[in-house]
């Protein structure tokens, strides 16, 4: 897992500081465009990802826990609109997005007992982006928060976690021509957890490396 994410930011860092579309070293009116034009856009975008996660139950009286981890591979969506503030390279902005995956499910026991753990294969999320602009280039941290669903059921219990979890980020973007810009980010999904008088259920803090291709569109 560990290598694969490590080449998974070899590979988009590639694709975000080499990647040049542009047919010919002309000049381009549009592309010339300083920094704020190319970044102060409402945005959409599409995305692939890995992700790693895990989801832990455990049985509150004898201490007896069962777990469902490992990679996940994911697609996400963004819709934001950013802002470059007037006389210095800083942006500011607001995104809303998506993941989607596989729902997973596992079958684990516990107090002699078989109990489903289930997960939810859709993150949505919210968050701001601070970042810092440069020919070209914006460089961002991101704060925020993702909906994680995760529940187990068995005859006693029908318990669930489906909680706001505060989530952190950071990445590049690389502008492409005038429209397009792409993307690789890191985010960190803190830990969640929930319970009752037999179970506790907890989300485990996931990480998360994404690759995207950002629309920027002009206005």
């Amino acid at each position: 897992m560990k290598k694969f994410m490590i080449s998974t930011v070899i590979v988009g860092s590639f694709i975000c500081l080499g990647v040049n579309v542009r047919a010919n070293d002309a000049p381009d009116a549009e592309y010339e465009e300083n920094d704020a034009t190319l970044f102060d856009r409402l945005y959409f975008g599409l995305g692939i990802g890995l992700t790693f996660d895990k989801d832990r139950a455990t049985y509150k009286n004898t201490g007896e826990n069962g777990s469902e981890e490992g990679n996940s591979f994911n697609g996400n969506l963004y819709l934001g609109k950013g802002k470059v503030m007037n006389g210095a390279p800083v942006y500011l902005g607001g995104e809303l997005g998506l993941g989607f995956s596989k729902a997973k499910s596992k079958k684990i026991h516990l107090n002699g007992a078989e109990v489903k753990l289930n997960r939810s294969g859709l993150t949505p999320s919210a968050g701001f982006r601070v970042g810092y602009v440069n020919e070209g280039m914006l460089f961002f941290t991101k704060v925020g928060i993702s909906h994680v669903k995760v529940k187990i059921e068995c005859p006693e219990t029908r318990l669930s976690v489906s909680k706001l979890a505060p989530t952190i980020g950071l990445g590049a973007e690389k502008m492409i021509g005038s429209k397009y810009s792409t993307r690789l980010d890191v985010e960190y999904i803190l830990k969640t957890d929930s319970s009752d008088s037999s179970y506790k259920l907890e989300r485990k803090g996931t990480v998360g490396a994404k690759i995207a291709i950002i629309y920027n569109a002009a206005f």
